[in-house]
C-alpha cells in the first residue's frame, strides 16, 4: 500500500509537534458586557475528554502587553497535565488595539465604560456552562502577574463569594479603578480587609520598580492581620518567571484541597455605587470618587458608612444607601432594626418585616452607621464603636503613657452582663498595663462609654515607607456564654 507524501508530512508534523499543544484550545464566546466575542485560551487535562470528571478552575490574568496567548502557555499547559485541573486565560484589553489591559491604571489610561469586574463573572459563567467544572468557590482560584497581579486581589476581593484562592505576583500596588467621568484610588495595601474567605499569596522581587512599593503591600496584609496568606520574595526582576508560576500553581492546588471557609464577620469596601458580596446587595446613588464600606457584618448586623479615600477617609455627604440581606431570617416575621448614627450620635428603632424569603431591607445615609437585626430574646452582639485618647483625641502619643477609653454597644436583643473587654496589639512596641478590663451590664441599643481606662504606652518608630501607619487594636469581648471579636486603628 502506497502511503501519500501528505500523510507522511501529517504524521511527520505531529511527531515534532509539543505534546501539550493538544492540551489548549483557543477559543472565543460571545461577551453581553462587551457586546462582541471575547477570546480565551482553556488548557484541559489530558483526560478529560474521557473521565467524565469536573475538574477545579484556575483564571489566569496576564500582564501589561499581554493577552490570553501567553508566553508561558507551554509552562501552564505542563502545569495542567501534573494536576487534574482546568486554566484558563482570559483576555484582558478592552479592545484589541488597546495591549493596556484592564482599563485601569492613571487618569488618562481609564477610556472605556465596560468595566472588567463585570466581564469576570460572565465568563465564569460561560466555562461553567461549558465545560465541566466544580462550581464552588472554594475550587476556583486566580493567579495573576503584574496588572494582572493587582486584578487577581481587587476581582477577588470584589467577589470573595466566587473566589477562594487568589496569587497576586509583582502586581502594581494601586491603580485608579472606575468609569472615565468617575473613578476611584485602589490602594492595595488598604483593601485586605476585602480578602478575608480567600487563601491569599503575593510575590515580590529583589529588584524592580516594585520592590519597595510592594513592601508597603505586604505591610498591608500584616496590619490587616488573621487572613490565610503566604509571601515570598524571588531573586531577580519583574518579570514571572516558571518557577514562580509553578510556586503559585502549587498554591491553589493545595488551597482547592483545603479550602477556607466562608468567614462568619467580615468587611468589604467597594468603590462602584451598587454591588452584591457574601449575598448582600447593594444600591446606592454614590456617583463620584469613593467607597461604600461595610465593617463587622455578621447576621445581626455592620457597620455601614461612606469614604471618600481608603482607609480613613471623610464621609461622602449625600449619598443614600439600599442594603437588601441573604436570606437568613424567618421568613415574613417581624424584626427590630437598629440604627445607630455614629456621626449624629443619635439612635432609632424601626421595625421591619422579612420578605418570603427570609432577606431584610433597610436603608441609610451617607453617615458612619452602627445596624443591629435582632428580635427579642435574640442573644447579644457587642461591637466597637469608637475610643478616644487622654480624652481628646484619637491617636496615642508616641512613647508617652496615655489612657484609652472605649465606647462599646450591644447590638443584640438582650441584656449583657458580667463582661470582660480585652485589648492586645500585635505590635511589640505597644504595652498595655491593663489588658483586661471589666463591665457590669451593655443593654441593647444604648452605646456606651466604659468607665475604665486601659492604660497604653507605644513606642513603635514611624514607618520609614508608605506602609500603613496606625496600630491595630484588637478586642475581645466576653461574657460566661459567648465571645465577640472586634477591632480598631
Amino acid at each position: 500500500m502506497k502511503i501519500s507524501p501528505s500523510i507522511i508530512l501529517f504524521l511527520f508534523v505531529l511527531s515534532v509537534l509539543p505534546v501539550n499543544i493538544f492540551s489548549q484550545e483557543d477559543n472565543s464566546h460571545f461577551s453581553d458586557v462587551f457586546n462582541r466575542e471575547k477570546p480565551y485560551r482553556i488548557f484541559l487535562p489530558d483526560d478529560y475528554s474521557t473521565s467524565g470528571k469536573s475538574y477545579p478552575v484556575i483564571y489566569y490574568f496576564h500582564g501589561n502587553k499581554g493577552s490570553h496567548v501567553s508566553r508561558l502557555s507551554d509552562v501552564l499547559a505542563g502545569l495542567v497535565k501534573e494536576q487534574p485541573v482546568i486554566i484558563v486565560a482570559w483576555n484582558g484589553r478592552s479592545v484589541d488595539s488597546d495591549i493596556r489591559p484592564y482599563n485601569i491604571g492613571f487618569h488618562s489610561n481609564i477610556n472605556y465604560e465596560t468595566q472588567f469586574k463585570d466581564y469576570f463573572p460572565e465568563l465564569v459563567h460561560h466555562i461553567d456552562s461549558h465545560y465541566r467544572t466544580l462550581t464552588d468557590r472554594s475550587n476556583r482560584a486566580i493567579i495573576g502577574h503584574s496588572m494582572g497581579g493587582i486584578m487577581s486581589f481587587f476581582i477577588a476581593g470584589k467577589y470573595p463569594q466566587l473566589v477562594g484562592s487568589a496569587v497576586n505576583s509583582k502586581g502594581s500596588p494601586e491603580f485608579f479603578i472606575g468609569y472615565p467621568e468617575n473613578h476611584t484610588l485602589y490602594c492595595v495595601r488598604y483593601l485586605f480587609k476585602n480578602l478575608h474567605g480567600v487563601n491569599l499569596r503575593f510575590h515580590n522581587s529583589t529588584t524592580g520598580e516594585l520592590v519597595y512599593l510592594n513592601d508597603e503591600v505586604h505591610a498591608g496584609a500584616l496590619q490587616e492581620g488573621n487572613l490565610a496568606y503566604e509571601y515570598q520574595v524571588y531573586e531577580g526582576g519583574h518579570s514571572l518567571m516558571p518557577r514562580g508560576l509553578k510556586d503559585a500553581f502549587d498554591f491553589v492546588v493545595s488551597s482547592f484541597n483545603n479550602p477556607n471557609p466562608a468567614p462568619e464577620r467580615w468587611h468589604h469596601a467597594d468603590l462602584y455605587p451598587d454591588f452584591e458580596v457574601w449575598g448582600y446587595e447593594v444600591e446606592s446613588d454614590l456617583d463620584e470618587t469613593g467607597y461604600i464600606e461595610m465593617r463587622g457584618v455578621t447576621k445581626q448586623g455592620m457597620g455601614i458608612t461612606t469614604r471618600k479615600w481608603q482607609p480613613h477617609g471623610r464621609i461622602i455627604p449625600g449619598v443614600a444607601i439600599n442594603v437588601k440581606t441573604p436570606p437568613l431570617y424567618e421568613p415574613n416575621s417581624a424584626y427590630t432594626l437598629l440604627d445607630f448614627n455614629k456621626t449624629q450620635d443619635i439612635q432609632k428603632l424601626v421595625n421591619v418585616v422579612s420578605d418570603e424569603e427570609g432577606k431584610i431591607s433597610f436603608s441609610v445615609n451617607h453617615e458612619s452607621h452602627q445596624i443591629g437585626i435582632y428580635r427579642k430574646r435574640d442573644p447579644a452582639e457587642v461591637v466597637y464603636v469608637s475610643h478616644k485618647v487622654n480624652d481628646e483625641n484619637i491617636f496615642l502619643d508616641q512613647k508617652g503613657t496615655c489612657k484609652l477609653k472605649l465606647r462599646l454597644l450591644n447590638r443584640g436583643g438582650s441584656n449583657v452582663k458580667n463582661l470582660k473587654v480585652e485589648l492586645s496589639c500585635s505590635n511589640s512596641d505597644v504595652s498595655i498595663a491593663n489588658p483586661v478590663i471589666e463591665v457590669d451590664e451593655l443593654v441593647p441599643g444604648e452605646p456606651e462609654w466604659i468607665a475604665q481606662d486601659f492604660t497604653i504606652t507605644a513606642s513603635n518608630p514611624p514607618p520609614a515607607n508608605g506602609a500603613p501607619f496606625r496600630l491595630k487594636f484588637h478586642l475581645s469581648i466576653s461574657d460566661n456564654k459567648h465571645t465577640w471579636r472586634d477591632e480598631f486603628e
